[in-house]
């Protein structure tokens, strides 16, 4: 049955390439970042 409908499957599956691909290539790329950084220090040298 497999060998039969492969034709099709191939076909189903390069479609869906193509939509992934176009709709990647559309979309407008969204960047975000965050960062946040502590540095703490000792006052006076106490060994």
């Amino acid at each position: 049955m497999l060998a039969r409908r492969w034709p099709t499957i191939l076909i189903c599956l390069m479609l869906g390439v193509v939509a992934a691909e176009a709709a990647i290539a559309v979309s407008t790329p969204v960047y975000a970042a965050r960062t946040q950084l502590f540095v703490a220090t000792r006052s006076g040298a106490h060994r």
